[in-house]
Formats: structure tokens, C-alpha cells, sequence
């Protein structure tokens, strides 16, 4: 399964990226997985697609974690993981595939295969 993030920047420049996407409904249903998403992930990009502000790409990203759910029973669910600046981050992140967004006049989803030093 892929493992998937959106990045947003703003249009000062500032990069947020999003908590992890792990897998899709395709591939949970092609690995018979226990956990399950409702959506693919061209449909999941889409809810980022007309991002234009930070607090937009926040609520995507609330939206998009909303389509995965666990096997696992669990009466106190945490809540939903936040978008943060890229700069908090302590190290890049792990990942398959990498979506950036720009809110310009035209929106450009852009993805790229991120090499892990694990893989």
C-alpha cells in the first residue's frame, strides 16, 4: 500500500503538510485488510483540489481522514491528526507519494515517488 501526504502552501510561501494517507479503498480491499477506506485516491485528492487557504486545506484534511476507519473498537477515538508547517517537522516524512497544492489561479496536483531510506 502506498503511503500518501498532501502538502498546501499558502500563498506566503509557507508549506503545511497533512498526517498520512495510508492506502486506499482499492488497495484495502485488494489486501484484504480489516481496516477499510470508503473512497479511492483520486477522489481523496479531490477533496483537496480547490484548497485556497490554510484554514480550507485544514478541513480537507479532517474530511479525508474521515473516509478511513479502523477495525480496531475504540470507544475514545482520537481526533482527527492536524496539518502542520513543514518547519515543525523533526525529520521529512516517510512516505510513497507526495501531493503538492498551490493556490494560484490554476490548481496543480502534483505527485512524486519519494524514495525511503527503509525501502
Amino acid at each position: 500500500m502506498f503511503r500518501r501526504r498532501v502538502v498546501f502552501i499558502d500563498a506566503a510561501g509557507t508549506a503545511y503538510i497533512s498526517p498520512e494517507f495510508n492506502g486506499d479503498k482499492a488497495e484495502m480491499e485488494y489486501f484484504r485488510l480489516s481496516d477499510s477506506c470508503d473512497v479511492n485516491w483520486m477522489e481523496i485528492q479531490d477533496t483537496f483540489r480547490q484548497c485556497k487557504t490554510i484554514e480550507e486545506f485544514k478541513t480537507a484534511c479532517i474530511t479525508a481522514q474521515g473516509f478511513y476507519h479502523s477495525s480496531m473498537p475504540n470507544p475514545d477515538p482520537e481526533p482527527p491528526a492536524p496539518a502542520v508547517p513543514v518547519s515543525e517537522l523533526e525529520a521529512p516524512p516517510k512516505c510513497d507519494v507526495i501531493v503538492v497544492i498551490t493556490p494560484r489561479d490554476c490548481y496543480y496536483i502534483h505527485q512524486m515517488e519519494v524514495k525511503r531510506d527503509d525501502a
